[in-house]
């Protein structure tokens, strides 16, 4: 059989480009060179914890790119609200502070500790965004931040949240 598409990499994006060829007609081959598929679509389970490498796909729930796709292919899937977002801090699990009643309340943190992270967060806010995708996080946090819990916050924040396009190698040294 001639195939019209052929796909190198069985990851979320190249079975959903697959599966969308493939209604429409096209004949499709997709290799992958690892046992699994999925690419970092992944959970993985370790002592007793599961790892979803793959969460952020789910992103926008329902109106995200994942349930979208799946109902274009004629499949609807439940999108199940995750709990509660915790952090592992100082040995405990602590709620994850994503909003200003959730900072003011975090356990973890000192006074002096939210309302330094406060006001970070509100001159963040009025930061040109556009002038900052060349710069460490570190580098923005010297002489804002005198906390070593709240840099170490805002490098929690940054992993979970904030998308670098210019990410450069020696940046990922400086965080």
């Amino acid at each position: 059989m001639p195939w019209d598409v052929v796909i190198i990499g069985a990851g979320i994006g190249g079975l959903a480009s697959g599966a969308l060829l493939s209604k429409k007609g096209f004949n499709v081959l997709i290799f992958e060179k690892s046992k699994k598929i999925g690419g970092r679509a992944v959970s993985v389970e370790k002592n007793g914890f599961v790892l979803d490498y793959g969460i952020h796909l789910a992103r926008f729930g329902s109106k995200g790119v994942v349930a979208t796709t799946m109902k274009e292919l004629g499949k609807d899937i439940e999108m199940i609200r995750p709990g509660e977002s915790v952090i592992y801090w100082e040995e405990k699990f602590e709620t994850l502070p994503l909003s200003v009643s959730t900072i003011s309340s975090a356990k973890f943190l000192s006074p002096e500790e939210i309302n330094e992270l406060l006001s970070l967060l509100m001159r963040a806010i009025r930061e040109d965004v556009n002038s900052l995708l060349d710069v460490p996080l570190s580098e923005w946090l010297e002489g804002k931040v005198k906390s070593e819990n709240v840099k170490r916050l805002m490098r929690v924040f940054q992993q979970c949240f904030w998308l670098f396009q210019k990410l450069k190698k020696h940046q990922l040294v400086n965080l």
